[in-house]
Protein backbone atom coordinates (compact mmCIF):
# COMPACT_ATOMS: atom_id res chain seq x y z
CA UNK A 1 0.00 0.00 0.00
CA UNK A 2 1.38 3.29 -0.87
CA UNK A 3 2.21 6.02 1.72
CA UNK A 4 -0.18 8.53 0.36
CA UNK A 5 -3.21 5.98 1.03
CA UNK A 6 -1.90 5.07 4.48
CA UNK A 7 -4.94 5.71 7.11
CA UNK A 8 -7.37 6.08 4.31
CA UNK A 9 -7.69 2.67 2.67
CA UNK A 10 -11.66 3.08 2.09
CA UNK A 11 -11.22 6.52 0.79
CA UNK A 12 -8.48 5.28 -1.62
CA UNK A 13 -9.99 2.01 -2.62
CA UNK A 14 -13.75 3.17 -3.40
CA UNK A 15 -14.04 7.52 -3.64
CA UNK A 16 -12.27 7.84 -6.61
CA UNK A 17 -14.83 5.24 -8.78
CA UNK A 18 -17.86 7.14 -6.78
CA UNK A 19 -16.79 10.50 -7.58
CA UNK A 20 -16.20 9.88 -11.56
CA UNK A 21 -19.70 8.06 -11.21
CA UNK A 22 -21.60 11.08 -9.67
CA UNK A 23 -19.32 13.67 -11.66
CA UNK A 24 -20.71 12.29 -14.93
CA UNK A 25 -24.10 14.20 -16.81
CA UNK A 26 -27.61 13.74 -15.23
CA UNK A 27 -26.34 10.94 -12.41
CA UNK A 28 -26.53 12.98 -9.42
CA UNK A 29 -29.79 14.31 -10.61
CA UNK A 30 -30.56 10.71 -10.75
CA UNK A 31 -29.25 9.19 -7.28
CA UNK A 32 -31.24 12.15 -6.15
CA UNK A 33 -34.47 11.41 -7.46
CA UNK A 34 -33.87 8.19 -6.08
CA UNK A 35 -33.84 8.83 -2.62
CA UNK A 36 -36.47 11.03 -2.73
CA UNK A 37 -38.71 8.10 -4.62
CA UNK A 38 -37.88 5.75 -1.88
CA UNK A 39 -38.01 8.38 0.93
CA UNK A 40 -41.78 9.61 0.05
CA UNK A 41 -42.91 6.02 -0.79
CA UNK A 42 -46.24 5.08 0.99
CA UNK A 43 -44.47 2.43 2.83
CA UNK A 44 -42.49 4.90 4.35
CA UNK A 45 -43.93 7.82 5.06
CA UNK A 46 -47.04 5.68 6.72
CA UNK A 47 -44.30 5.30 9.61
CA UNK A 48 -42.31 8.67 9.15
CA UNK A 49 -45.05 10.97 8.71
CA UNK A 50 -46.13 9.80 12.34
CA UNK A 51 -45.92 11.46 15.84
CA UNK A 52 -44.74 8.49 17.05
CA UNK A 53 -41.90 5.85 16.69
CA UNK A 54 -44.02 2.83 16.92
CA UNK A 55 -44.65 1.98 13.00
CA UNK A 56 -42.31 -0.63 11.18
CA UNK A 57 -40.29 0.95 8.16
CA UNK A 58 -40.00 -0.78 5.80
CA UNK A 59 -37.02 0.03 4.40
CA UNK A 60 -34.68 -2.25 1.97
CA UNK A 61 -32.14 -3.33 4.72
CA UNK A 62 -30.13 -6.02 1.82
CA UNK A 63 -27.63 -4.14 -0.78
CA UNK A 64 -30.28 -6.87 -3.31
CA UNK A 65 -33.27 -5.09 -2.83
CA UNK A 66 -34.66 -2.38 -5.22
CA UNK A 67 -34.18 0.53 -2.32
CA UNK A 68 -30.16 -0.36 -2.81
CA UNK A 69 -29.74 -1.40 -6.58
CA UNK A 70 -29.74 1.68 -8.12
CA UNK A 71 -27.11 2.93 -6.13
CA UNK A 72 -24.97 0.74 -6.81
CA UNK A 73 -25.69 0.60 -10.16
CA UNK A 74 -25.26 4.26 -10.56
CA UNK A 75 -22.37 4.46 -8.31
CA UNK A 76 -20.39 1.97 -10.31
CA UNK A 77 -19.73 -0.34 -7.46
CA UNK A 78 -20.76 -3.20 -5.34
CA UNK A 79 -21.53 -4.58 -2.04
CA UNK A 80 -18.81 -7.26 -1.79
CA UNK A 81 -15.95 -4.49 -2.79
CA UNK A 82 -17.71 -2.33 -0.41
CA UNK A 83 -17.69 -4.56 2.34
CA UNK A 84 -13.61 -6.07 1.84
CA UNK A 85 -12.51 -2.34 1.73
CA UNK A 86 -14.71 -1.75 4.94
CA UNK A 87 -12.58 -4.96 6.63
CA UNK A 88 -9.12 -3.88 5.32
CA UNK A 89 -9.50 -0.83 6.93
CA UNK A 90 -8.61 -2.79 9.78
CA UNK A 91 -10.63 -0.52 12.05
CA UNK A 92 -14.19 -2.11 12.28
CA UNK A 93 -14.41 -5.12 14.50
CA UNK A 94 -16.74 -7.80 12.59
CA UNK A 95 -19.43 -7.66 15.81
CA UNK A 96 -20.13 -4.00 14.99
CA UNK A 97 -22.92 -5.02 12.89
CA UNK A 98 -24.30 -1.29 12.30
CA UNK A 99 -20.62 -0.48 11.15
CA UNK A 100 -20.19 -3.39 8.76
CA UNK A 101 -23.37 -2.16 6.25
CA UNK A 102 -21.74 -1.23 3.37
CA UNK A 103 -24.85 1.39 2.35
CA UNK A 104 -24.01 3.59 5.34
CA UNK A 105 -20.07 3.34 3.88
CA UNK A 106 -21.51 4.38 0.23
CA UNK A 107 -23.57 6.65 1.37
CA UNK A 108 -20.54 8.53 3.13
CA UNK A 109 -18.48 8.61 -0.21
CA UNK A 110 -21.86 10.15 -1.75
CA UNK A 111 -22.60 12.46 1.02
CA UNK A 112 -18.58 13.61 0.91
CA UNK A 113 -19.14 14.18 -3.14
CA UNK A 114 -22.04 16.79 -2.88
CA UNK A 115 -20.87 18.24 0.15
CA UNK A 116 -17.44 19.03 -1.78
CA UNK A 117 -19.45 20.21 -5.06
CA UNK A 118 -21.22 22.52 -2.84
CA UNK A 119 -24.70 21.12 -3.28
CA UNK A 120 -26.72 21.58 -0.13
CA UNK A 121 -29.88 19.83 -1.37
CA UNK A 122 -28.25 16.92 -2.88
CA UNK A 123 -26.32 16.53 0.15
CA UNK A 124 -29.30 16.96 2.90
CA UNK A 125 -31.21 14.24 0.75
CA UNK A 126 -28.53 12.11 0.93
CA UNK A 127 -27.12 12.17 4.82
CA UNK A 128 -31.56 11.39 5.37
CA UNK A 129 -31.42 8.62 3.25
CA UNK A 130 -28.45 7.20 5.23
CA UNK A 131 -30.26 8.22 8.47
CA UNK A 132 -33.41 6.88 7.52
CA UNK A 133 -31.76 3.53 6.62
CA UNK A 134 -30.29 3.60 10.60
CA UNK A 135 -33.54 4.74 12.08
CA UNK A 136 -35.41 1.72 9.71
CA UNK A 137 -33.01 -0.79 11.61
CA UNK A 138 -32.82 0.93 15.16
CA UNK A 139 -37.33 0.99 14.86
CA UNK A 140 -37.05 -2.71 14.60
CA UNK A 141 -34.55 -2.81 17.33
CA UNK A 142 -36.83 -1.10 19.93
CA UNK A 143 -40.31 -1.69 19.01
CA UNK A 144 -40.65 -4.98 17.27
CA UNK A 145 -43.76 -6.05 18.89
CA UNK A 146 -46.55 -4.16 18.51
CA UNK A 147 -47.09 -0.86 20.78
CA UNK A 148 -50.36 -0.19 22.37
CA UNK A 149 -51.58 2.73 20.68
CA UNK A 150 -53.33 4.25 23.75
CA UNK A 151 -50.47 4.30 26.02
CA UNK A 152 -48.39 5.50 22.57
CA UNK A 153 -50.46 8.52 22.42
CA UNK A 154 -50.09 9.48 26.16
CA UNK A 155 -46.44 8.94 26.20
CA UNK A 156 -45.97 11.20 23.14
CA UNK A 157 -48.51 13.51 24.90
CA UNK A 158 -46.48 13.79 27.54
CA UNK A 159 -42.34 14.13 26.13
CA UNK A 160 -40.78 17.19 27.30
CA UNK A 161 -38.94 19.49 25.12
CA UNK A 162 -35.61 17.55 25.29
CA UNK A 163 -37.44 15.49 22.71
CA UNK A 164 -36.20 16.21 19.49
CA UNK A 165 -39.69 14.44 18.45
CA UNK A 166 -41.25 17.46 20.62
CA UNK A 167 -39.65 20.10 18.74
CA UNK A 168 -39.75 18.79 15.53
CA UNK A 169 -42.99 17.27 15.39
CA UNK A 170 -42.89 14.00 13.45
CA UNK A 171 -40.38 11.28 12.98
CA UNK A 172 -39.03 12.09 9.22
CA UNK A 173 -38.13 15.84 10.81
CA UNK A 174 -36.82 14.54 14.06
CA UNK A 175 -34.48 11.61 11.83
CA UNK A 176 -33.19 14.99 9.62
CA UNK A 177 -32.85 17.15 12.07
CA UNK A 178 -30.46 15.11 14.22
CA UNK A 179 -29.10 13.53 11.21
CA UNK A 180 -28.15 16.78 10.06
CA UNK A 181 -26.76 18.54 12.93
CA UNK A 182 -24.52 15.27 13.53
CA UNK A 183 -22.96 15.52 9.72
CA UNK A 184 -22.62 19.81 10.34
CA UNK A 185 -20.46 18.43 13.05
CA UNK A 186 -18.28 16.02 11.61
CA UNK A 187 -18.11 17.49 7.61
CA UNK A 188 -14.95 18.22 8.06
CA UNK A 189 -13.71 14.68 9.49
CA UNK A 190 -15.71 13.28 6.52
CA UNK A 191 -13.64 15.24 4.14
CA UNK A 192 -10.56 14.54 5.53
CA UNK A 193 -11.18 10.98 4.99
CA UNK A 194 -9.11 9.03 6.86
CA UNK A 195 -10.77 5.64 7.98
CA UNK A 196 -10.89 6.98 11.32
CA UNK A 197 -13.01 9.48 10.76
CA UNK A 198 -15.35 7.90 8.26
CA UNK A 199 -16.33 5.70 11.39
CA UNK A 200 -16.21 8.62 13.77
CA UNK A 201 -18.99 9.90 11.37
CA UNK A 202 -21.23 6.94 11.04
CA UNK A 203 -20.54 6.18 14.56
CA UNK A 204 -21.53 9.34 15.40
CA UNK A 205 -24.97 9.58 13.86
CA UNK A 206 -25.77 6.38 14.79
CA UNK A 207 -25.32 6.65 18.40
CA UNK A 208 -27.44 9.85 18.30
CA UNK A 209 -30.48 7.93 16.21
CA UNK A 210 -29.80 5.23 18.61
CA UNK A 211 -30.04 7.95 21.57
CA UNK A 212 -33.37 9.33 20.26
CA UNK A 213 -35.45 6.03 19.88
CA UNK A 214 -33.99 4.50 22.92
CA UNK A 215 -35.60 7.60 24.97
CA UNK A 216 -38.69 7.85 23.08
CA UNK A 217 -38.83 3.46 23.66
CA UNK A 218 -38.11 4.23 27.57
CA UNK A 219 -40.62 6.72 28.18
CA UNK A 220 -43.48 4.86 26.37
CA UNK A 221 -42.52 2.01 28.76
CA UNK A 222 -42.49 4.31 31.86
CA UNK A 223 -46.21 5.22 30.56
CA UNK A 224 -47.70 1.44 29.73
CA UNK A 225 -46.06 0.34 33.12
CA UNK A 226 -47.89 3.41 34.86
CA UNK A 227 -51.07 2.29 33.39
CA UNK A 228 -51.46 5.62 31.07
CA UNK A 229 -53.13 3.76 28.22
CA UNK A 230 -56.70 2.95 28.53
CA UNK A 231 -59.69 5.33 27.70
CA UNK A 232 -60.54 5.47 31.58
CA UNK A 233 -63.48 7.66 33.25
CA UNK A 234 -64.14 8.20 36.48
CA UNK A 235 -66.72 7.19 39.03
CA UNK A 236 -66.75 8.25 42.37
CA UNK A 237 -68.05 6.41 45.61
CA UNK A 238 -70.18 7.89 47.91
CA UNK A 239 -66.85 9.17 50.55
CA UNK A 240 -66.14 11.50 47.18
CA UNK A 241 -62.66 8.93 46.33
CA UNK A 242 -62.20 8.59 42.68
CA UNK A 243 -62.55 4.60 41.09
CA UNK A 244 -61.34 4.38 38.06
CA UNK A 245 -63.95 2.63 35.42
CA UNK A 246 -62.67 1.36 32.08
CA UNK A 247 -64.89 2.36 29.04
CA UNK A 248 -65.90 0.46 25.62
CA UNK A 249 -63.04 1.92 23.97
CA UNK A 250 -60.22 1.25 26.40
CA UNK A 251 -61.92 -2.36 26.50
CA UNK A 252 -61.94 -2.70 21.96
CA UNK A 253 -58.20 -1.45 22.71
CA UNK A 254 -57.79 -4.58 24.58
CA UNK A 255 -58.86 -6.86 22.61
CA UNK A 256 -57.58 -5.45 19.53
CA UNK A 257 -54.19 -5.40 20.48
CA UNK A 258 -53.86 -8.54 21.75
CA UNK A 259 -55.70 -10.03 18.33
CA UNK A 260 -53.33 -8.42 16.44
CA UNK A 261 -50.22 -9.13 18.23
CA UNK A 262 -51.47 -12.75 17.74
CA UNK A 263 -52.33 -12.38 14.15
CA UNK A 264 -48.91 -11.16 13.10
CA UNK A 265 -46.93 -13.16 15.50
CA UNK A 266 -48.33 -16.88 16.00
CA UNK A 267 -48.54 -19.26 13.38
CA UNK A 268 -52.31 -19.21 11.34
CA UNK A 269 -54.35 -22.77 12.23
CA UNK A 270 -54.65 -24.49 9.34
CA UNK A 271 -58.13 -25.12 10.41
CA UNK A 272 -59.41 -21.73 10.60
CA UNK A 273 -57.94 -21.72 6.67
CA UNK A 274 -60.10 -24.27 5.67
CA UNK A 275 -63.41 -23.78 7.50
CA UNK A 276 -63.44 -19.88 5.47
CA UNK A 277 -61.77 -21.63 2.38
CA UNK A 278 -64.79 -23.69 1.99
CA UNK A 279 -67.48 -21.33 3.39
CA UNK A 280 -66.33 -18.50 0.76
CA UNK A 281 -66.18 -21.37 -2.02
CA UNK A 282 -61.77 -20.22 -2.65
CA UNK A 283 -59.29 -22.78 -2.93
CA UNK A 284 -57.36 -23.67 -0.04
CA UNK A 285 -53.82 -22.97 -1.46
CA UNK A 286 -54.98 -19.71 -3.03
CA UNK A 287 -56.40 -18.13 0.79
CA UNK A 288 -53.11 -19.67 2.02
CA UNK A 289 -51.05 -17.69 0.01
CA UNK A 290 -53.36 -14.67 0.56
CA UNK A 291 -52.94 -14.92 4.34
CA UNK A 292 -49.47 -15.21 4.49
CA UNK A 293 -48.88 -12.08 2.05
CA UNK A 294 -51.25 -10.04 4.29
CA UNK A 295 -49.17 -11.25 7.36
CA UNK A 296 -46.31 -10.14 5.60
CA UNK A 297 -47.21 -6.33 5.30
CA UNK A 298 -50.58 -5.48 6.16
CA UNK A 299 -50.50 -4.50 9.67
CA UNK A 300 -52.50 -1.45 10.14
CA UNK A 301 -55.67 -2.51 7.64
CA UNK A 302 -55.62 -5.74 9.87
CA UNK A 303 -55.37 -4.19 13.13
CA UNK A 304 -58.40 -0.88 11.76
CA UNK A 305 -60.47 -3.94 10.56
CA UNK A 306 -60.13 -6.41 14.20
CA UNK A 307 -60.96 -2.70 15.81
CA UNK A 308 -64.21 -2.25 14.14
CA UNK A 309 -65.69 -5.07 14.23
CA UNK A 310 -65.23 -5.00 18.11
CA UNK A 311 -66.71 -2.29 18.22
CA UNK A 312 -69.59 -2.92 16.55
CA UNK A 313 -70.10 -5.80 18.14
CA UNK A 314 -69.80 -4.47 21.88
CA UNK A 315 -71.95 -1.38 20.68
CA UNK A 316 -74.52 -3.54 19.60
CA UNK A 317 -74.63 -6.57 21.13
CA UNK A 318 -73.65 -5.18 24.56
CA UNK A 319 -71.07 -7.45 24.72
CA UNK A 320 -68.06 -8.50 26.55
CA UNK A 321 -64.39 -9.76 25.72
CA UNK A 322 -65.21 -12.99 26.76
CA UNK A 323 -68.54 -12.88 24.53
CA UNK A 324 -66.23 -13.26 21.18
CA UNK A 325 -65.44 -16.27 22.08
CA UNK A 326 -69.35 -17.54 21.64
CA UNK A 327 -71.09 -18.47 18.77
CA UNK A 328 -72.86 -15.37 18.97
CA UNK A 329 -70.00 -13.43 18.15
CA UNK A 330 -69.14 -15.00 14.76
CA UNK A 331 -73.42 -15.03 13.90
CA UNK A 332 -72.98 -11.10 14.38
CA UNK A 333 -70.09 -10.79 12.45
CA UNK A 334 -70.82 -12.66 9.52
CA UNK A 335 -74.38 -11.09 9.91
CA UNK A 336 -72.21 -7.87 9.40
CA UNK A 337 -70.32 -8.41 6.57
CA UNK A 338 -73.88 -9.64 4.57
CA UNK A 339 -75.90 -6.38 5.72
CA UNK A 340 -76.86 -4.68 2.27
CA UNK A 341 -78.67 -1.70 3.99
CA UNK A 342 -76.44 -0.24 7.06
CA UNK A 343 -76.14 3.11 7.42
CA UNK A 344 -73.20 2.23 9.97
CA UNK A 345 -69.83 3.38 7.97
CA UNK A 346 -67.83 1.11 9.73
CA UNK A 347 -69.60 -1.50 7.94
CA UNK A 348 -68.61 0.01 4.42
CA UNK A 349 -64.89 0.67 6.00
CA UNK A 350 -64.35 -3.03 6.75
CA UNK A 351 -65.06 -4.07 2.96
CA UNK A 352 -62.83 -1.29 1.51
CA UNK A 353 -60.34 -2.15 4.06
CA UNK A 354 -60.24 -6.26 2.90
CA UNK A 355 -60.53 -5.12 -0.65
CA UNK A 356 -57.17 -2.60 -0.09
CA UNK A 357 -55.61 -5.14 1.90
CA UNK A 358 -56.04 -8.30 -1.07
CA UNK A 359 -55.46 -5.54 -3.47
CA UNK A 360 -51.76 -4.53 -1.72
CA UNK A 361 -50.41 -7.72 -1.07
CA UNK A 362 -51.86 -10.56 -3.46
CA UNK A 363 -50.84 -11.12 -6.94
CA UNK A 364 -53.98 -13.89 -7.00
CA UNK A 365 -56.43 -10.91 -6.03
CA UNK A 366 -54.84 -8.56 -8.70
CA UNK A 367 -54.89 -10.92 -11.37
CA UNK A 368 -58.66 -11.90 -11.26
CA UNK A 369 -61.12 -9.63 -13.23
CA UNK A 370 -63.85 -11.50 -12.42
CA UNK A 371 -66.07 -9.39 -9.77
CA UNK A 372 -67.33 -12.33 -8.24
CA UNK A 373 -64.01 -14.09 -7.65
CA UNK A 374 -63.08 -11.08 -5.59
CA UNK A 375 -65.97 -10.68 -3.68
CA UNK A 376 -65.37 -14.47 -2.80
CA UNK A 377 -61.85 -13.78 -1.96
CA UNK A 378 -62.55 -10.60 0.60
CA UNK A 379 -65.69 -12.54 2.15
CA UNK A 380 -62.55 -15.66 2.60
CA UNK A 381 -60.49 -12.89 4.19
CA UNK A 382 -63.19 -11.65 6.70
CA UNK A 383 -64.03 -15.37 7.97
CA UNK A 384 -60.28 -15.89 8.64
CA UNK A 385 -60.12 -12.77 10.50
CA UNK A 386 -63.30 -13.23 12.99
CA UNK A 387 -62.30 -17.02 13.19
CA UNK A 388 -58.87 -16.06 14.41
CA UNK A 389 -60.72 -13.55 16.75
CA UNK A 390 -62.54 -15.90 18.43
CA UNK A 391 -59.74 -18.34 18.86
CA UNK A 392 -57.62 -15.80 20.59
CA UNK A 393 -59.70 -13.11 22.24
Amino acid sequence: MSTDTKGKVFLSRTYPTIDAALSKPGASTKLHAHFQSVIGSDRLMRSLENTHPGETVYFGDKDNTPDQIPIYATLGINALDVRKAVKDTGIVQSSWAHANKPLYWVMMMTIRHHAKAKNEEQTKMAVLFMAIAMYAGLQFRFFRRFYQPNAMAYAMNTLTDKFTLKQEGTMLKAVLAIAWRCHLKYADDLQEGSDLNLLKYLVSMWGRLNGMVKALKNHYEQTKAAGHYLNQSKDFHDDGSAVERETDGGRVQVVTDRVSEAFFGEPMPPRIIEIAAQMADVPKQSLVLAVSEIRAGGVEGIREIIHLITELFFEEQKATQEDIRTRNFLAFAHAIYTRSNTVDGRVEKCKQLLNQLLTEHSPQFLRTNREATKGAFRKAMYLVIILFMQSKA
